[in-house]
């Protein structure tokens, strides 16, 4: 898994952010079999100021990974309210 992911999923916001501020590209790539997104890590896991940062950054609500998943979809799934 990227490491954008990685911090994405942890609620990391230094390294998302620095990682970001070095590739601003990194707000959309995919990752793994599933070609998720650093947003469907963040809202999967909870991680909701990591969640903001990347919608901030442009991420894109509504993609989808390969199951036709969206960020929110997982969110919703993982019963993470606060993100939701």
């Amino acid at each position: 898994m990227a490491l954008v992911h990685v911090a994405a999923g942890r609620n990391d916001v230094e390294t998302l952010r620095r990682l970001l501020d070095e590739k601003p590209e990194l707000v959309e790539a995919r990752c793994g079999w599933q070609r998720s997104r650093p947003l469907h890590d963040a809202c999967e896991e909870g991680s909701l100021e990591a969640a903001c940062l990347l919608l901030d950054r442009g991420a894109a609500i509504e993609a989808r990974d390969r199951y036709g998943d969206t960020p929110f979809m997982l969110a919703c799934y993982a019963g993470r309210v606060d993100v939701v």
